[in-house]
């Protein structure tokens, strides 16, 4: 059991002893849900997470159980178990984890608050990304829901939320502080990440046809990797010799500027046309993270079992900052024989490890088909279009050359229970 675990589970028992609650007149709630998804990529030269040219099903497949427990009239706990075919941490697949295990306290009705691992609010469907149901595409639009924040959708800490009626409109303030440790993977590279802290808030205005959202989150980010240790090592050992490039060892620190990330979204659920769009974006100090900014905007028309929907989207990614800069500049120094040798490979893997860059545009055109109140399976088509000479999220297969258009082809089929 993981060190957070054992703290909750203490913190139930502590809970449970002092409410003087028994054990008969706990009520439970019991349910689940489940998306088995497939993909495939058209073409051999490229490869999106675990997409390619074959028909794959572990991207897009989840399931998951959550059970409900009511203490008393004001605290309850929440847990969620989820078993996912792909993580991007490079967990094994389908390997049973803990998303959620935290504890609510709900002080009256319009404060609650929240102790335990729970989701990061980076979007409007934060609270059920993984619960395929509950929108109509086969999975949320990737310009804004990148599969590499998967590893950071959660955090141990605490939450409060405010939830006010204001004439015709719900208003509700959740604010956030906490922590996640995690790895990612990033093509041959792997990270441990860390956000130490997390904090943040958002808001939101609702009535039964609107929905507007804005979020803030400013997360203090720090990176660990033995490939990045070794490449420091090289840059300093350099650096006794070469000043400069203690300079570029140092740009390579990571942890000390915070990321801001800020996200607005909109919804329209009117009659039987359905409507999204958000915007976000990270801005950062830091040269191993990126700039990141997205957008989308979805249109849905249900008649009767079946609904159509279009969504158009965009993102950008841009890193690196000085770091290139000055990796390049030590080019110029006057450096022969071995040592040159040695700055040369060494650079060559520091602008390796510096420079992302991502620039797509997508469109797709999907169907969902309602089976039963409880069941839909949907298909869509998306295209990417490929700007800037890059090849956007995607990953260029060795000695090929990704080309400029890619179509991705999914399949889904969405339960809850």
């Amino acid at each position: 059991m993981s060190r957070f675990l054992s703290v909750f589970a203490n913190l139930i028992c502590m809970v449970f002893l002092l409410t003087n609650a028994r054990v008969e007149a706990v009520e439970y709630d019991v349910s689940g849900f489940m998306s088995v998804g497939a993909g495939r990529i058209n073409t051999a030269d490229t490869k999106f997470e675990d997409y390619d040219n074959h028909i794959s099903f572990d991207l897009d497949t989840v399931l998951a159980a959550q059970l409900d427990l009511r203490l008393t009239h004001k605290i309850s706990v929440t847990t969620q178990v989820t078993s996912k075919g792909y993580r991007g941490n490079g967990d094994t697949e389908y390997k049973p984890q803990f998303e959620w295990a935290y504890l609510t306290y709900q002080m009256n009705t319009a404060w609650k608050f929240r102790v335990g691992k729970m989701a990061v609010p980076y979007y409007m469907i934060s609270d059920f990304i993984d619960v395929g149901m509950a929108y109509p595409w086969v999975r949320p639009p990737i310009d804004v829901y990148p599969y590499f924040v998967l590893p950071i959708a959660t955090h141990e800490g605490i939450e409060f939320l405010y939830n006010k009626k204001f004439v015709a409109f719900n208003f509700v303030l959740q604010g956030i502080y906490g922590e996640f440790e995690n790895s990612i993977m990033a093509d041959t590279l792997t990270y441990r990440m860390k956000g130490d802290p997390v904090k943040g808030f958002n808001v939101s205005f609702s009535n039964d046809i609107y929905t507007l959202r804005y979020s803030y989150l400013d997360l203090r980010l720090s990176f660990k990797s033995p490939q990045f240790n070794q490449l420091l090592d090289a840059y300093y050992g350099l650096g006794e010799r070469y000043p400069e490039f203690n300079d570029i060892a140092d740009a390579f620190d990571t942890g000390k500027e915070s990321n801001k990330f800020q996200s607005v979204g909109v919804s329209a659920d009117y009659d039987t046309w359905l409507m999204s769009a958000e915007i976000v974006e990270d801005r950062t100090k830091n040269n191993l993270s990126a700039d990141l900014q997205g957008y989308y905007i979805s249109v849905a028309y249900q008649f009767e079992r079946f609904t159509p929907y279009l969504v158009l989207g965009g993102s950008t990614s841009e890193n690196g900052r000085q770091l290139p800069d000055l990796i390049r500049a030590s080019d110029s120094l006057p450096i022969t024989g071995i040592d040159k040798l040695i700055v040369n490979t060494v650079n060559e893997l520091g602008l390796y490890a510096a420079i992302t860059s991502a620039h797509e545009r997508t469109q797709t055109f999907g169907v969902r088909y309602d089976i039963s109140d409880t069941a839909v399976i949907k298909f869509e088509v998306e295209r990417f279009d490929f700007y800037h000479g890059d090849n956007g999220g995607f990953k260029t297969i060795a000695g090929r050359e990704t080309p400029s258009i890619v179509w991705l082809y999914g399949l889904a089929l969405d339960l809850v229970f």
